[in-house]
């Protein structure tokens, strides 16, 4: 009966000390991802587009335009006809009067306005649409993979938009980008995504 009581005894220590843990865990990572939101302004802004009937943009596919690639900007968003379509995929056609949502620098976003060919001005609040930070940690099954090997995307349906790595912002990381333990991703998607 002794061992039994200590052998239950030992259960319920091990239970308290490894919630105790997980809480520090959750708790130390609130605060870090509060200091770096603090520390690290992320640079990024939203600009709607306006395709005009005489742009290269208009009557192309959105993954032929290569936005990202060619300027790094990225197309968050697209809107016909009041309907809006969060994180439009590659094959998604652009036709004249779709308004684009581009997120990126402000650099970023004026090399897109002259591929696209038109000036931006700045969006209006999207309902539905949210930018988070999402902590990295260190048993994650993201860590040591790259974005296009863990199809956020795809998967989800949002953009990671920049990886904050200690002091290093990476904005508009490429496909090749190997995530870490520790990283702080800048993902921009639907509210439900």
């Amino acid at each position: 009966a002794l061992r039994r009581a200590q052998s239950r005894f030992e259960v319920v220590f091990l239970e308290s000390f490894n919630e105790a843990a997980r809480n520090e865990e959750a708790s130390r990572r609130a605060k870090l991802l509060q200091g770096m939101v603090k520390r690290h302004k992320w640079p990024l802004h939203l600009r709607e587009f306006k395709v005009a009937a005489h742009t290269r943009a208009a009557g192309s596919r959105i993954g032929e335009l290569d936005l990202r690639l060619r300027t790094g900007a990225f197309i968050m968003a697209q809107q016909r006809g009041g309907v809006t379509v969060f994180a439009p995929g590659r094959e998604a056609p652009v036709f004249p009067d779709d308004e684009l949502m581009l997120l990126g620098t402000r650099e970023q976003l004026e090399a897109a306005a002259r591929l696209l060919g038109e000036e931006t001005g700045d969006a209006p609040e999207e309902e539905g649409f949210l930018m988070e930070q999402v902590f990295v940690a260190h048993d994650s099954p993201l860590a040591g993979e790259s974005l296009a090997g863990i199809g956020v995307r795809r998967q989800y349906g949002v953009t990671v938009a920049g990886v904050q790595r200690g002091e290093t912002q990476h904005i508009s990381p490429g496909p090749d980008f190997i995530i870490k333990s520790g990283d702080i991703l800048l993902v921009a998607g639907e509210v439900d995504s």
